[in-house]
């Protein structure tokens, strides 16, 4: 199953450090990581890893030990741009990234757990 968080106003630096530091992790190891990380933009990558845990047991039925992240990327989302006055009448163009991250969660076989 895939989960997608739209909107992050973190950059892709940041969520590529993310991305790294989850993938190939079983789920709950993968939310210990997050929240040991003194980070404070973390919030919404720890909200969506814990709702994807409650809509897999609940919705899904599967076992919350045997899930693990089977892939987790971020993309780049669009920027919103607002203008920064200056003195004299200039003004300067702020972009600011909007971008997404994503993960997928699968659950272990038997076999492997």
């Amino acid at each position: 199953m895939a989960f997608r968080e739209k909107d992050l106003r973190i950059g892709m630096k940041r969520l590529l450090d993310y991305a790294r530091l989850i993938r190939g992790r079983q789920l709950q190891d993968g939310i210990d990581w997050v929240e040991s990380v003194a980070r404070m933009k973390s919030e919404p990558i720890l909200k969506m890893m814990q709702d994807a845990m409650q809509e897999c047991s609940n919705k899904y039925k599967l076992d919350p030990a045997r899930l693990f992240i089977f892939d987790a990327q971020p993309q780049r989302g669009k920027f919103v741009r607002e203008l920064k006055k200056h003195a004299r009448g200039n003004f300067g163009i702020i972009r600011r990234p909007r971008n997404y991250f994503m993960i997928r969660v699968r659950e272990m076989p038997l076999e492997e757990f």
